[in-house]
């Protein structure tokens, strides 16, 4: 006898064999049970979940001698010949391949005809939705009232293009795509019944890469069953798809989240020369990636954050590496638009290189010392093991993550002689303590100075200010708010260009905690429209893309336009509003 297929030599004989689709065998044993068979049904889903395998075990149920709602059998006439795949009375039809009113046409010819030797003829058909639209008006009337020992039916994993006169006259069966441990389960029982050694975790494996289609599990176990002798283990069957183990996929997202390019390119050039599909491992990532999103939904929001633009950032390039002839080139352009955003000043490379900037200061903060938000300095302490620790002083924080951006790294890879002035050489753990602890002071101090003067003079009301109020110690600046007040003003351009016309000659007055005040010089129509709901609701939404918090919006007029934002005024003549609304002057001759 020649060889067969796993999948074809272990097909489920019997309702209770069928897996994963307890829902459809239950409904249709418990109708059968009760004599209430329908002359049509649907059978919906994704491949190998098993419409097929049900359609031939229904159509042995309805002709098998225990009766519709009785055990199979499979030993007498009826059930072997469906087994073996000649029985007269049960016709597959592959409708891909006779699509057309002509193969229709036949079978209506042909439906009247009594079954040979069972009780119903049935008419199983594959795709269905591969028939044209004149073969599905063929079939309607025969659908709807076929003769009494005829069933159809009919399986499709596009029910979208199926007519709905075609559904309505049919019972409809979704089958949903088979779990995990379930396809685990199986192929441990079919692995111990042709004497095959395979891992626990090996079988894990071929479940993710199957993505619900035991057919397409079984398929793999029977090719890694050829591949040698001994127990077949997770690295036999990555060698045979092409995949990697999670490990490398958990080295490569580590790279890309600290910005560490250099590696990232590294590891591509190893899977290239191990002969590795970058498409497949584009898509292994991107099922990591969403596994770390759902896990990160009770974590850090600043993990979240960048998880979920690099995710983004992935399903764009994986989409077109189906179709590029460069599927290389496109995967490093992915890693270097992940680590620097690509350069831009677009919503995702702003949030992007946001969430890698929070946590690098979060590093900063936990691992390396001490920094004051404004005028401060930042104080870091490398150690090398061969030598004394030294202590490098920066001119602000702002500059100590400038330098580490340039990198693409953070922590002691940033701290190098080349960039810093050595200042002192700390050779106790004594010395280092007792500088910290200095540094700590000296950044209390500074920062409850500077909320003081900030303070005073809001409520001091000084020209261009706003009105006098309390500033919580955790308010972001103003003045840095005010640096990117231009980018700011281009964000909420490309939501309403109408929004970012009244808000041209406002500018940002004060801050008080999570209240943005916008100063305005006179009473007029900008300051009465960015009172309203929608434009404010607008400039909050872009300011919370900025800045972290829940931030409201409220207008001043009456206030002096500080000298800054004199110089840089434009104005809403013609040719500012123009830009801003990129329109074009268009010649119009005058009416005669």
């Amino acid at each position: 006898m020649t060889y067969q297929a796993l999948y074809r030599k272990w097909r489920p004989q019997n309702f209770s064999e069928i897996v994963g689709q307890q829902h459809v065998t239950r409904t249709l044993q418990n109708a059968f049970a009760a004599g209430r068979i329908s002359h049509a049904y649907l059978f919906c889903g994704t491949r190998g979940t098993g419409k097929t395998t049900t359609a031939k075990v229904l159509a042995k149920a309805l002709n098998c001698v225990e009766g519709p709602g009785g055990q199979l059998c499979n030993s007498c006439d009826n059930c072997r010949a469906v087994n073996e795949g000649h029985s007269m009375d049960v016709i597959e039809i592959d409708a891909a391949s006779n699509r057309g009113i002509d193969e229709i046409r036949d079978l209506r010819e042909k439906i009247n005809f009594s079954p040979s030797s069972c009780k119903y003829r049935v008419y199983i058909i594959d795709e269905v939705h591969m028939l044209t639209n004149e073969a599905f008006n063929a079939l309607l009337k025969t659908l709807e009232e076929p003769p009494a020992h005829v069933i159809f039916v009919l399986a499709t994993t596009e029910p979208h293009k199926v007519p709905i006169t075609i559904l309505s006259r049919c019972q409809r069966f979704d089958f949903r795509p088979i779990s995990a441990p379930e396809m685990v389960g199986r192929m441990q029982e079919v692995a111990e019944k042709t004497n095959l050694e395979i891992s626990e975790e090996a079988l894990y494996v071929i479940s993710r890469v199957a993505d619900g289609s035991l057919r397409d599990a079984l398929s793999i176990m029977d090719q890694a069953s050829s591949l040698g002798e001994g127990k077949i283990t997770p690295e036999e069957i990555h060698r045979i798809l092409g995949t990697v183990n999670e490990d490398v996929i958990r080295s490569m997202t580590e790279k890309l989240v600290k910005g560490n390019t250099a590696d990232a390119v590294r590891m591509i050039d190893t899977l290239i020369a191990e002969g590795k599909d970058l498409r497949i491992f584009a898509r292994q990532m991107g099922s990591y990636l969403r596994e770390l999103l759902v896990k990160s939904m009770v974590g850090d929001e600043k993990d979240r954050r960048l998880l979920l633009q690099i995710t983004k950032l992935l399903v764009q390039y994986e989409q077109e590496m189906k179709w590029s002839s460069q599927p290389r080139l496109l995967f490093e352009l992915f890693v270097f638009e992940s680590v620097d955003g690509g350069g831009h000043n677009s919503g995702h490379d702003l949030a992007l290189r946001l969430a890698r900037l929070e946590a690098k200061v979060e590093e900063v903060i936990n691992t390396k010392g001490s920094f004051n938000e404004i005028n401060a300095t930042y104080t870091a302490k490398e150690t090398n093991d061969d030598g004394p620790k030294i202590q490098y002083e920066y001119e602000s924080w702002e500059n100590y993550i400038e330098l580490g951006n340039k990198n693409g790294s953070s922590g002691n890879d940033t701290i190098t002689k080349e960039k810093v002035e050595v200042k002192e050489e700390v050779n106790t753990k004594e010395e280092v303590k007792a500088k910290k602890e200095s540094a700590v002071t000296k950044e209390v101090d500074v920062k409850e100075e500077v909320v003081a003067k900030e303070a005073k003079t809001i409520n001091g009301n000084s020209a261009g200010e706003a009105p006098k109020g309390n500033v919580p110690k955790d308010s972001i600046p103003v003045e840095r708010i005010s640096r990117m007040w231009p980018q700011i003003l281009e964000a909420v351009n490309k939501e309403s260009k109408a929004t970012r016309a009244y808000l041209e000659l406002s500018w940002p007055a004060s801050v008080a905690g999570d209240m943005l005040t916008v100063g305005f010089e006179d009473e007029d129509i900008a300051k009465d429209m960015m009172e309203k709901e929608s434009n404010q609701k607008i400039l909050i939404r872009v300011l919370r893309s900025f800045f972290k918090g829940n931030w409201t919006v409220r207008c001043s007029s009456g206030l002096n336009r500080p000298q800054k934002w004199r110089e840089e005024e434009r104005g809403l003549d013609f040719e500012g509003i123009a830009q801003i609304f990129e329109a074009e002057e268009v010649d119009k001759a005058p009416p005669e």
